[in-house]
């Protein structure tokens, strides 16, 4: 015999409807957030998901309370900047090779020396080149990855 389905309770009803088709081809992040933002839609008593006003004109002068305002979207994205630092110092001591160089023969051979650590007159390997070239890269990464995490790290200990 079949067991007899058993009935959802009214936010299990509504989050069902919430949810329904915005789950799939979402980031575990991206998923939360939905979930996020529907649990908060959730009012006793009310088992259809309720829509949001689109955004209206300002509200009138003297008219605190009226009218949706978007808040500014913030520009300044640190990732970013973090990324252009560590694309930077990958290329700087190709740049500066060129800037006392120029575009010559004897600059390539430099820029090779320093990013492979291989003398290409000689053929010889020295690890002091190869920390030449490297050695900005390492070190914007430290600064701009490992830096970061140990003062999270150190924020969550303290409280």
């Amino acid at each position: 015999m079949e067991k007899p389905k058993k009935k959802l309770s009214a936010y299990n009803r509504y989050m069902s409807k919430a949810l329904k088709g915005k789950m799939t081809g979402k980031t575990k992040a991206q998923r939360k957030a939905i979930f996020k933002a529907a649990a908060k839609g959730w009012k006793k008593g009310k088992s259809t998901p309720r829509s949001q006003p689109k955004s209206r004109a300002s509200p009138a002068k003297g008219n605190p309370t009226g009218g949706n305002r978007r808040m500014a979207k913030n520009s300044f994205n640190m990732s970013k900047i973090y990324g252009l630092v560590r694309k930077s110092a990958l290329f700087a001591p190709a740049a500066i090779r060129i800037a006392q160089k120029g575009f010559t023969e004897d600059a390539g051979i430099h820029i090779v020396k320093d990013y492979l650590g291989i003398d290409m007159r000689t053929g010889l390997f020295l690890l002091g080149n190869l920390r030449r070239g490297w050695e900005p890269f390492v070190y914007a990464n430290v600064i701009t990855r490992v830096i970061p995490k140990i003062g999270s790290f150190i924020k969550g200990l303290i409280g």
